[in-house]
């Protein structure tokens, strides 16, 4: 229900200026690249609140390029491809500069460390789902998808921006956020490895 209202009164209106104007989803998704660069230079420099901000618009920008591509009937496997390479980038490239921040800055380990797991799990998430389509088997399910993944994220660097001393068992709060999100990437690896294990073996018998 509160997606369908978002979509309504809030997507779908924005698609259309953007049809109106004749801007192209791969515009599209290539300004949510640069908003992820600028996103990096933020993080560099601790500027915690306005880089979630930017991570939430160019999360915004990864969800507006494929509404507009399918609202348009503009779908195209290159735009497909450009959506997906895109997303790989942007998110290595944030979580890169996270782990760049705590390893020269802050010199915390476990942040580091953190990140590293992150980047790692994230990109397994992603490869999973395009090999299992390149086997011609659906695997898009799972909890820590691309969009939990950002949200997650952004939720983490904004409550990080205000509480930057709080400590939960000696993890700050952007610790709990990538903790979260790498062991929810992990659960989701694995449930798209027995998705492609279930479907190839009855496809088999």
């Amino acid at each position: 229900m509160i997606l369908d209202r978002f979509n309504k009164f809030f997507l779908i209106p924005i698609v259309k200026i953007f049809i109106f104007l004749k801007i192209k989803p791969n515009h599209i998704t290539l300004l949510g690249l640069v908003f992820a660069i600028v996103c990096c230079y933020l993080i560099f420099y601790g500027m915690w609140l306005t880089a979630s901000l930017i991570l939430l618009l160019s999360g915004f920008f990864d969800m507006l390029d494929g509404a507009i591509a399918r609202y348009s009937n503009n779908t195209t496997l290159f735009g497909k491809f450009l959506d997906s390479f895109v997303d790989r980038i942007c998110e290595s490239l944030v979580l890169g500069s996270v782990l760049i921040y705590f390893i020269f800055k802050e010199e915390s380990s476990i942040t580091a460390f953190l990140s590293y797991t992150t980047i790692c799990s994230s990109i397994i998430v992603s490869y999973s789902r395009a090999r299992a389509e390149s086997l011609g088997v659906k695997s898009n399910d799972g909890l820590m998808t691309r969009a939990p993944r950002v949200l997650s994220l952004t939720i983490g660097l904004l409550i990080f921006s205000f509480f930057q001393q709080t400590t939960i068992l000696n993890l700050s709060i952007i610790d709990i956020s990538l903790l979260l999100i790498t062991i929810l990437s992990v659960f989701t690896i694995i449930q798209r490895v027995l998705i492609v294990k279930n479907q190839t073996t009855s496809d088999s018998k």
